[in-house]
């Protein structure tokens, strides 16, 4: 039970937090993930309070099509015009009540009605309070969505996800395959940790983890990784971070591990880094070649540069260097490999991003499509012959993965694709001999990665 304070700071409370972040998610262009993690390191919550927090919104983000299908069923109203805060205070309420069900009811009316009564006065107060109230006697009339005559709305509703989305999985995977997919993007992802081989050893790591009672895995498909249970405790939560600090692990999804392992750079060459450019990807490819040869990175923005450089310079990384596509153009250079991590709706990444749910429409992918397919194109001219282009998206959508490789194929006569198998297991090798992985099949993010051969006309 969280202590309520009627002095406190009317969204510094675990709850007022959660209906904060939510709020400013819903009306601004910040990302959940960075509203997530300023909060979290600014707040004076304790351990368990930003456990909550986190919890809260990721479910309330997840959950938010069937809490609204539950609440448009009690009040009849456009939910849409309702004060923001006082809709998420109702979609906080609901998602605890029918989907975390780890704090009674009385506590959460009690909280919620001083949170409205302070934020918007008696009247809202005695409203909202008589709603969730009206909800939950009536809870055991609330059925799930059912409807034979139409299968892909009843998953919709059931599963919280759009119309639109349910239907391009429905007649891609099937029934049965995308309730699959549809539940295992409604589980929050664990955390995955890269282990830098070059500052301790795998195994070392893990034995340190085992003595402090953490419980992890070593992923089935990547070299070095280790993924982290949702479970750790606040001791555990420490180790962590301390050992991200002194750099001795960082955070990396294991499909964008893949793609690296697919690169497969080697000592003294010449990669050439562009799209969405993280230090985990420079760090990874540091180690991979041993710290000779040379990685330029084209990043336009001077203070995405400037942040990377930091990065770098604690783990001692200095074979990197920036470019603009102006002068690469004007240099006309070649380079032995390009790794090329497209921007794309990052349609694997809905366990830990559910608020891509409702941001993205149907034409989001169709606009990244296009502009993936421009973009793989312009990056071949800079490759040298016999080199290798890399495209890797965070989607599940075949329209930004395997048609966008399918149009340079018909396009360039001078490119061919290689088979992924011969880098990565033959698990996560697509029929189209690219990497392919799906949560509910793979158990990771989903993602894509392409490896193209460039060759003589």
């Amino acid at each position: 039970m969280f202590e309520y304070s009627p002095a406190q700071s009317l969204f510094a409370s675990p709850r007022g937090t959660v209906i904060k972040i939510l709020s400013i998610e819903e009306r601004s262009d910040f990302s959940l993930e960075k509203l997530l993690d300023d909060e979290i390191k600014n707040s004076s919550l304790s351990f368990s309070e930003k456990k909550f927090v986190t919890q809260c919104v990721l479910n309330v983000l997840q959950w938010q099509g069937y809490i609204d299908w539950i609440l448009y069923g009690f009040c009849h109203t456009n939910l849409g015009k309702a004060d923001v805060f006082v809709r998420n205070t109702l979609h906080l309420a609901l998602c605890e009540l029918f989907i975390l069900k780890e704090h009674s009811a009385e506590e959460i009316f009690r909280d919620i009605e001083n949170f409205i009564l302070r934020l918007r006065g008696e009247k809202s107060s005695v409203a909202v309070l008589e709603l969730l109230k009206h909800i939950i006697t009536q809870q055991e009339n609330i059925r799930s969505f059912e409807s034979s005559k139409d299968p892909v709305r009843q998953l919709s509703v059931s599963y919280s996800f759009p119309l639109w989305m349910v239907k391009r999985w429905f007649d891609r995977f099937g029934f049965d395959q995308t309730i699959k997919l549809l539940e295992s993007h409604n589980h929050v992802s664990e955390s995955s940790l890269r282990v830098h081989k070059n500052r301790i050893s795998v195994s070392e790591f893990c034995s340190i983890l085992k003595t402090n009672s953490i419980t992890f895995s070593v992923s089935k498909f990547c070299e070095a990784v280790v993924v982290i249970k949702n479970n750790i405790d606040e001791n555990g939560h420490t180790l962590i971070q301390n050992f991200i600090e002194k750099k001795y692990c960082v955070q990396h999804r294991e499909s964008s591990v893949l793609a690296l392992q697919l690169f497969s750079a080697r000592a003294n060459e010449n990669i050439l880094l562009c799209g969405e450019i993280s230090f985990e990807t420079i760090s990874f490819l540091h180690e991979t070649m041993q710290g000779a040869g040379e990685i330029t990175i084209l990043e336009e923005l001077s203070v995405k540069r400037n942040n990377l450089l930091s990065e770098c310079k604690q783990m001692n990384i200095s074979n990197i260097h920036f470019t603009t596509f102006a002068l690469l153009s004007e240099h006309k250079i070649l380079f032995d490999r390009i790794f090329y991590l497209s921007h794309s709706s990052e349609h694997g990444l809905m366990r830990a991003k559910p608020e891509l749910k409702w941001n993205n429409e149907i034409e989001t992918i169709q606009e990244f499509a296009k502009e993936q397919k421009k973009q793989l194109k312009l990056y071949l001219q800079f490759v040298k012959q016999n080199g290798i282009l890399l495209y890797a998206t965070n989607t599940i959508e075949y329209d930004e993965n395997y048609l966008v490789v399918r149009s340079l194929l018909d396009s360039s006569a001078d490119c061919m694709l290689e088979n992924a198998a011969q880098y990565v297991s033959r698990e996560v090798v697509s029929r189209e001999l690219c990497i392919e992985t799906f949560p509910h099949r793979h158990q990771i993010d989903g993602g894509f990665a392409a490896r193209i051969l460039k060759i003589s006309h």
